[in-house]
């Protein structure tokens, strides 16, 4: 694995942080909170997230590709998202949000993906 997945993995055995399993309550519901309040906009198609702390979502309806939406949305809202041609021909047209974060961010960055992804669609 990458050093930096190593680091946070020993960082997190060595602390007296919440078990696993409340750690994947949090990020499945936190995922399913960003699926449901994707799935309302006319403008993003998410794919319904399995597992990970990640959702892909098809932005094709913005008139962007993946990339240039990715960047779009950081020069415009300030919001970074991962351009989703990096995982493969089929990621193209998306970009993959990550869940990980403070709770507050991910709202504030929701909320602004959303509006910005609604005046372009």
């Amino acid at each position: 694995l990458p050093k930096h997945i190593q680091l946070t993995c020993a960082k997190f055995l060595n602390s007296q942080t919440s078990s696993i399993e409340e750690i994947r309550n949090k990020y499945r519901v936190r995922l399913e909170r960003v699926y449901r309040e994707l799935s309302e906009s006319q403008s993003l198609i998410p794919s319904r997230p399995n597992s990970s702390i990640y959702c892909f979502v098809d932005v094709s309806p913005t008139g962007f590709s993946g990339e240039e939406f990715a960047t779009q949305l950081l020069v415009s809202e300030n919001v970074a998202v991962c351009p989703g041609n990096g995982f493969g021909r089929s990621g193209e047209n998306s970009v993959r949000i990550s869940v990980s974060g403070d709770e507050k961010d991910l709202t504030e960055g929701l909320t602004r993906l959303v509006k910005f992804a609604s005046n372009k669609g």
